[in-house]
């Protein structure tokens, strides 16, 4: 209705919402709208609006994934004999979900080894798969999880 009348609508899908980049694209579009490309820079570069905007619930649930991405580890460590010092370093420092992002464009070292000892239950792309960790990724980011262990055929996924 809105385009009709010639209005710019800027659609955004409730999943969208916790998704930084996501909400990082649609307000440099609404800044542009109104002219301002210096907004559109700030946007892009500081993001602590979206951090600050972040419903409290997000914050735990994140901290919650943290001590997860410590305990697939200890447990990779323990039951597979893989020690992944290099990834327990970038959760400690950044975060579970930030070590995760940084890690899954690219299959990583720890997932081919995981692999090679028959333990991709212990990876960071199935943990993320599980139902209470998706409001921390985004449609893409679970879709390449899922991709690389169906790649693996590996076909059991968390519940």
């Amino acid at each position: 209705w809105l385009r009709n009348r010639g209005y710019e609508v800027i659609e955004i899908a409730a999943n969208q919402l916790t998704d930084e980049d996501a909400m990082t694209r649609h307000f440099r579009r609404l800044a542009s709208y109104l002219g301002r490309q210096d907004l559109r820079g700030k946007v892009k570069d500081d993001r602590s609006w979206f951090r600050a905007a972040r419903p409290t619930h997000l914050d735990e649930l994140e901290r919650a994934f943290d001590n997860e991405m410590e305990r697939i580890y200890e447990r990779a460590r323990d039951e597979a004999r893989y020690k992944a010092a290099r990834f327990l370093n970038m959760v400690r420092e950044i975060g579970g979900r930030e070590a995760v992002r940084k890690l899954l464009p690219n299959m990583s070292d720890g997932f081919t080894e995981l692999w090679r000892r028959k333990r991709l239950d212990l990876t960071f792309e199935y943990v993320m798969l599980h139902p209470r960790w998706h409001p921390l990724f985004t449609d893409e980011e679970r879709r390449v999880a899922d991709q690389r262990l169906t790649d693996c055929e590996y076909l059991k996924r968390p519940s």
